[in-house]
């Protein structure tokens, strides 16, 4: 399922292209003793176009990146677990970026022929288009 996401470019994005990234969602901690960990986001795309204002995304599917003599290449995309996530842009190459507003859920459906179909459930007050489904068949 694919899943458009559209984004009004920050004033202060200086950068002609852009990076887009799933947080995922870390509860916080509310006890005295607290993990030590941060969970890294996912990479969706990179080298977007900026003014492009919208990327249509495979829900579920992301970038992953091997490293040999400090040389960063692309591995074949890989799906993310269920969970709540939130997506974030980025300046390309940079920290600087911005998040969106509110969460979303990934959820794993049952398993159809020999494929899991993620499917996008948005947060309350928001519209997603197309608009979630409850079951993918192909």
């Amino acid at each position: 399922m694919t899943q458009t996401i559209r984004w009004t470019s920050p004033s202060y994005f200086a950068a002609a292209t852009a990076d887009l990234k799933l947080l995922p969602y870390q509860q916080p901690c509310t006890t005295q003793v607290c993990p030590m960990y941060v969970l890294a986001p996912y990479t969706i795309a990179t080298g977007i176009p900026i003014n492009q204002d919208s990327y249509n995304w495979n829900v579920g599917s992301v970038q992953a990146f091997a490293t040999t003599n400090s040389y960063q290449y692309p591995l074949p995309a890989t799906a993310v677990p269920a969970g709540q996530y939130g997506v974030q842009i980025c300046q390309s190459g940079t920290n600087v970026c911005d998040a969106s507003d509110a969460l979303f859920t990934i959820v794993s459906q049952s398993q159809y022929g020999s494929q899991y179909v993620p499917l996008i459930n948005c947060p309350i007050g928001y519209t997603c288009t197309p608009a979630p489904q409850q079951y993918v068949s192909y």
